[in-house]
Order: C-alpha cells, then structure tokens, then sequence
C-alpha cells in the first residue's frame, strides 16, 4: 500500500474513479430528466457517488414500502432528518454504470427504470 501511495499510482487510481463517478453521476441525471422531464429536481453533487432526487408530492415514506416490495434499495429523505423535511426526496446511489451488463441484463438501468415507473404511477 506504501508503493502504491508513494508511486504516485494512488493518485491516478483516484484521478479515474473521480471521473468515471462523475460520468455515471451525469448519465443517472440525464436518464432521470429524461423520464421524469419537468416533475424532479436533481442534485449536482461535485463529487461522490449519490445523486438527491425531489418530486413535489411524493411520499417518500410511501415510495421506500413499495420500492422494497419489489425489492428495490433505496433511501428516502425523511431517513436523514429528525424534523418533518425532504418527504419528497430520495438519495440515489450512482455507484454502477448504466451500461453495466451482467447476464444480458443491465442491473442498474433496469432498477433505475422500475424506481421511474413508482414515481410516476404512486
């Protein structure tokens, strides 16, 4: 681990992963405005791998039960304050590609596609 620090190759490492997450980060927005055009607000996060999401209305509390019925993850805003805030609000983890493919399939698009049809059919 010191060689690898010292190397500089550390650097580098994070270099590529800061670009790749804000790659993904930026394909997560544009799926999402996409689909859900004039009814969200997005974060633009200058770093990391999550992505906030608000759609007036939404119940947050609502969404998170049917989400996990159909076995999605995700974070509701109201999860991350003690007051009555961010009921419209959802974190989304970026953390995979949307072209990733794994047995033909496209794990996080496909999940990123059923969170969309919750959204717009509560």
């Amino acid at each position: 681990m010191a060689d690898f620090i010292g190397t500089g190759q550390y650097h580098t490492h994070l270099q590529k992963v800061r670009s790749q997450l804000k790659q993904q980060i930026s394909a997560y927005q544009s799926f999402l405005q996409n689909a859900l055009a004039d009814n969200i607000a997005l974060s633009h996060p200058s770093g990391g791998l999550v992505l906030w999401l608000q759609s007036p209305g939404l119940n947050c509390r609502e969404l998170n039960r049917r989400a996990r019925e159909i076995g999605l993850g995700i974070r509701p805003g109201c999860e991350f304050t003690t007051l009555s805030l961010y009921q419209d609000c959802l974190r989304i983890n970026a953390g995979w590609p949307l072209d990733y493919e794994q047995n033909g399939r496209y794990p996080a698009r496909d999940a990123l596609q059923q969170l969309i049809g919750l959204i717009q059919h509560p």
